[in-house]
């Protein structure tokens, strides 16, 4: 069950690292394109995938780390079992 949660959050990690990296790309092709909607760059509206990728990454690490060290509250739950 351990090797499972970590592929898991190894993948959860990856997919928050790839919308990162690929929203710097996007918002700085659009930095330039107008929307129709509205007079500002559609490039706000890509924006906010670049923080909410670094937090899943983030969040996926911390994540893990509590996995690995035996502290997540999975752990603690087959503890009890």
């Amino acid at each position: 069950r351990r090797a499972t949660e970590v592929a898991i959050l190894l993948a959860v990690a990856l997919l928050g690292g790839v919308v990162a990296w690929f929203s710097v790309h996007l918002i700085r092709s659009n930095a330039d394109i107008e929307a129709m909607a509205l007079p500002i760059s559609t490039a706000w509206m890509y924006l906010p995938m670049l923080p909410a990728g670094i937090v899943t990454l983030a969040q996926a690490l911390a994540d893990l780390r509590q996995v690995l060290r035996g502290a997540h509250p999975s752990a603690q739950e087959e503890a009890l079992l």
